[in-house]
């Protein structure tokens, strides 16, 4: 139930950033040069190690939810 009430802003999983992005052809690389960080900070937030924090967040939350949108196939996962 818990799920089901939280805010829509929500980052996707772990697993779902990470098939986003493949599913969209980019790399850590392209993704971190979209939103201004190093490519290690997206390797991080893909593999949970750290999480994106302010306007960095927003611009990944925004950058995922496009994909998300083009991809809904994989937005949903399994």
């Amino acid at each position: 139930m818990d799920k089901l009430l939280a805010c829509p802003a929500d980052l996707p999983s772990l697993d779902a950033r990470s098939r986003l992005r493949r599913a969209a052809g980019l790399t850590q690389q392209q993704v971190a040069d979209a939103i201004g960080v190093q490519y290690q900070q997206v390797y991080r937030w893909e593999q949970g190690a750290a999480e994106p924090r302010g306007r960095r967040r927003a611009a990944y939350l925004k950058l995922l939810q496009t994909l998300a949108n083009r991809h809904p196939e994989v937005a949903l996962g399994p």
